[in-house]
């Protein structure tokens, strides 16, 4: 919200308006549901700062709202989306935007009937182990089903990087615009996850970022960008008029009129 000031200077007012600049960002991401049909579930996204903006969700593109079926909730930081008696047309393409703020999964739904014959058949399998070794297990390609989105962020703060992917037994690789890196107290690397963190990022660590997972069907990657913004476009003063200033918080501000 502004701040309004006022000089006094011989027996004049002068006001002017200070706007802070808050630079926000998604603290814990929207993460993959997977439930069965007419089972409820909920998706969670966490903004570092309230925002006075208004959230957009959508399903497979489409723009949803409350209803009976959907419940869209916002407290403070925290943005929810609630499915209750999930059925299967709301698999999919899961999105939560927030002015230029995004981030996407995916909801999975299980069919009741499906699973029942999944159930069905491992049984009379498991009943035959000679069938078994006739009809060993396939092993599907991995695919990456979220993809890694670009990032933009200031000095001082960490950055991270996510992608989801369909198996989880994989061999997961990072790289910086094509060169591998390793795990230190620069790169966080989640154990099991997707998951890159940048720590304490400064102008060298914008670029490419590139998350590569392996089976023996091949390699599957996806590039994402870090941007580290510096300079007066993050925490600038305008002097091209009195009446309006911006700036980040915390930023000190100076007010002076010629004499």
């Amino acid at each position: 919200k502004p701040t309004l000031y006022h000089i006094h200077l011989s027996g004049a007012v002068l006001s002017i308006l200070v706007f802070a600049d808050l630079h926000v960002t998604i603290v814990q991401r929207i993460k993959t549901v997977s439930v069965l049909e007419s089972e409820n579930c909920t998706f969670e996204c966490l903004l570092s700062h309230e925002l006075d903006d208004e959230p957009i969700w959508t399903i497979n593109g489409q723009v949803v709202v409350t209803n009976s079926h959907i419940q869209l909730v916002h407290n403070s930081r925290i943005y929810k989306m609630g499915i209750r008696d999930v059925v299967l047309s709301d698999a999919g393409d899961v999105v939560f935007t927030i002015k230029d703020l995004s981030c996407r999964t995916m909801l999975f739904v299980k069919g009741e009937q499906l699973c029942l014959i999944n159930m069905c058949l491992f049984c009379q399998f498991e009943a035959d182990s000679k069938m078994l070794s006739i009809f060993p297990p396939l092993e599907k390609p991995v695919h990456i089903f979220r993809d890694l989105l670009n990032v933009k962020a200031v000095p001082g703060e960490d950055a991270e990087l996510s992608c989801e992917i369909t198996k989880p037994e994989v061999t997961i690789r990072w790289l910086k615009n094509g060169h591998p890196i390793r795990q230190s107290p620069k790169y966080e690397m989640k154990k099991g996850e997707c998951t890159l963190v940048v720590k304490n990022l400064n102008n060298s660590d914008s670029g490419v970022y590139t998350c590569e997972v392996a089976n023996k069907f091949g390699v599957t990657s996806y590039n994402g960008n870090i941007t580290v913004k510096t300079g007066p476009g993050v925490c600038g003063m305008s002097t091209e008029a009195l009446y309006g200033v911006t700036l980040c918080r915390a930023t000190p501000l100076w007010l002076s009129c010629p004499g």
